[in-house]
């Protein structure tokens, strides 16, 4: 685990030359504590956010002492010591990384998600008071899904249901919670036995990826067009550009009706599982779009007397 080291801003950040930005930086922006550790539903201490990454690669002389230090390590326990991390990593490792975090206005986890996300309450002010918690997220940010794992945890039960975007309305996944947790990258063990099934309209789904993926192919395709090509700007760029265009306008109103339809799927399948199971506190994952939008807010479209909390995480 890389080295973590609390500053009050960039500007303390003061390494050799030899010390550059981190070529893997998964952990910017994740909320850890002192010893830079993932924090839990239930830690007390201090909160602190990760802004930075260094790396540094060891020199030949450096590596070389290293490998002699792991030797003779292995050599006096008899080839034990080999099954320690540490000194396995005198022989494997080829750089060292410092992670540098800032100390947040913090002493809660209420206080955590209430500063990184938008909450609209509907008959309660209070999560743990909420039977529908709805969490959107900005698919991209891992900060959000690190918040999502605390929410679980915090306000779920072993009674509770999760509903997942990206399966099958009413699918029943809960046989596969493990690899569910492992692909929406949770990286603290989620604790309440939770109830998973899908809410989302996959035949939907399916063509919005497709559009996003033609649309992608356009944008590549016009990037590798030349601006200027010997005074021929107008007979390689326009064009394309005009595609662009085209395309996008055709398929504004198409991706609009099957998010429209997907909206409806999660509504249906919310509506269905407070039928079946009216006295269990469901949580929802889902985009943001899906929460609030233009024209759009899901509370409108469910029991007006339901107590519910409609989470939308902010851009970090």
């Amino acid at each position: 685990m890389p080295k973590f080291q609390i500053i009050n801003s960039n500007h303390e950040i003061t390494l050799n030359p030899n010390w550059i930005d981190s070529s893997k930086f998964e952990s910017k922006g994740r909320i850890v504590d002192t010893e830079g550790k993932f924090v839990s539903s239930d830690y007390k201490g201090r909160y602190y956010q990760i802004i930075s990454k260094k790396e540094r690669y060891f020199p030949i002389l450096e590596r070389i002492g290293r490998v002699a230090l792991g030797i003779l390590f292995v050599t006096c326990s008899l080839g034990l010591a080999l099954f320690h991390k540490p000194v396995k990593n005198l022989f494997t490792k080829s750089k060292e990384n410092i992670r540098f975090g800032v100390e947040l206005p913090f002493s809660n986890i209420e206080q955590l998600i209430t500063s990184y996300s938008d909450i609209e309450y509907r008959n309660t002010n209070e999560l743990k008071d909420a039977q529908l918690i709805l969490m959107g997220e900005n698919h991209g940010i891992k900060l959000h899904r690190q918040l999502e794992a605390n929410i679980l945890n915090q306000y779920g039960s072993d009674e509770s249901i999760f509903l997942l975007e990206g399966l099958e309305s009413k699918r029943d996944a809960t046989s596969a919670k493990e690899q569910i947790y492992s692909q929406l990258v949770y990286k603290v063990p989620i604790q309440p036995k939770f109830r998973i099934y899908g809410w989302d309209n996959m035949g939907m789904h399916k063509k919005q990826g497709q559009i996003k993926s033609r649309l992608q192919e356009i944008m590549n395709d016009l990037a590798k067009q030349p601006l200027f090509s010997a005074g021929d700007a107008w007979a390689t760029v326009i064009p394309k550009t005009k595609e662009f265009a085209s395309f996008i306008n055709q398929q504004e109103e198409e991706t609009e009706s099957y998010t429209k339809l997907r909206d409806e799927s999660c509504v249906n399948t919310i509506k269905k599982m407070l039928q079946e199971h009216p006295q269990t506190k469901i949580i929802v994952f889902l985009g943001r779009d899906h929460v609030r939008r233009k024209g759009y807010n899901i509370l409108d479209h469910l029991p007006a007397d339901l107590k519910s909390a409609a989470i939308k995480f902010k851009d970090v």
